[in-house]
């Protein structure tokens, strides 16, 4: 069963929820103080409360994908991967080489056990940051798990390599 931040979400996915967004000075101090709100939210581990603030946000600035990096995060945080898929495919869909979201995505693969997406993503990452040791050592951990030892064997050695 979905909460009600999931219908929030989908509303705000598909345009719902987003009126025309005007740069009058009181917009930009609601943006400013959501923001900051959803923000605090988040550093006190309140993820249910920050999506509240980040929908608000969203809602007065269509156009920002930070929102939807924001979104994931809290989605991923309550344990709500679907949503948290959503929201990282929406920004690879205007950023396909978006470290941050590649690399959530990933995440969310291998913990739901869909090794072949994770495993594909991290390679993606690899091609974009070949010298960063924490993607040899997840292609490695994943290989692990697939039981291609080898392979895994093969990730850790040029992971130690890179430190």
């Amino acid at each position: 069963m979905r909460k009600w931040y999931s219908y929030i979400f989908l509303a705000a996915f598909w345009g719902s929820l987003s009126p025309s967004f005007g740069q009058s000075e009181e917009i930009v101090q609601d943006l400013e103080q959501e923001y900051r709100l959803a923000l605090e939210r988040m550093a006190g581990y309140q993820y249910e409360k920050a999506l509240y603030h980040i929908y608000n946000c969203q809602r007065m600035d269509p156009l920002n994908v930070d929102y939807n990096a924001k979104l994931g995060f809290c989605y991923f945080k309550l344990g709500n991967y679907p949503d948290a898929k959503l929201c990282y495919q929406q920004i690879l869909k205007q950023d396909p080489i978006n470290i941050n979201a590649l690399s959530n995505l990933a995440l969310i693969y291998d913990r739901e056990a869909n090794y072949a997406q994770a495993c594909r993503l991290y390679e993606k990452l690899l091609q974009l940051d070949a010298s960063n040791s924490y993607y040899y050592k997840q292609v490695a951990y994943i290989a692990l798990k697939r039981g291609t030892d080898l392979t895994g064997l093969g990730y850790f050695t040029k992971a130690h390599e890179l430190n």
